[in-house]
């Protein structure tokens, strides 16, 4: 595994980019203040706008610090957030890692999951040399499951109550993409 400076990734239609302080009001409003958006994650969503600033500056703090692979998502068109997008979990023994993503509800079901998905897989690959690409998500979600598999992930197994949220268990499909399969896909 190489570990190397976070770079701007680009896709047909996204910017992938560092969080900027001028994110602040998209970040609270369309990500991390919506229960829809947080609903399939392990965070509950913010109450006010000071847990997203938060965040946003701890994010700030670690892009100085290096060894932060944490996007914003943007269009394009007009550079404004619609997401976040960060690689994780590296675990240096396998030279693995996983990945967490956020989207606004108002981009689902339009395809930017995939294209930001697509572009933290192959930078994972390409630049950090990671030799396979690992991510689970609460089995309630399918369309986190859909997003991963036109990528390129396989199934691997399901882990039964990984996550507990609001006193519920919820199991976790895992999926995997090894390096060898990146290079033929």
């Amino acid at each position: 595994m190489n570990f190397v400076p976070m770079k701007e990734l680009e896709t047909a239609r996204l910017n992938l980019r560092r969080l900027r302080f001028e994110d602040l009001h998209d970040y609270y409003e369309r990500i991390t203040s919506d229960g829809d958006v947080t609903r399939y994650l392990i965070l509950e969503p913010h109450q006010d706008i000071g847990e997203t600033l938060e965040e946003l500056q701890n994010t700030l703090e670690c892009y100085e610090e290096g060894g932060c692979y944490r996007w914003g998502i943007a269009l394009k068109e007009d550079d404004s957030l619609i997401g976040v997008f960060a690689l994780v979990r590296f675990d240096k023994e396998a030279e693995s890692c996983s990945f967490a993503y956020m989207l606004s509800e108002k981009f689902w079901g339009r395809g930017y999951g995939t294209e930001a998905l697509r572009a933290g897989i192959d930078f994972a690959f390409e630049d950090l040399k990671v030799s396979k690409v690992e991510a689970d998500h609460f089995a309630e979600n399918e369309a986190s499951g859909a997003v991963m598999r036109r990528c390129g992930m396989k199934y691997v197994r399901t882990q039964k109550e990984k996550y507990e949220k609001n006193g519920a268990k919820h199991d976790a499909p895992m999926y995997c993409i090894t390096r060898n399969d990146w290079e033929n896909s």
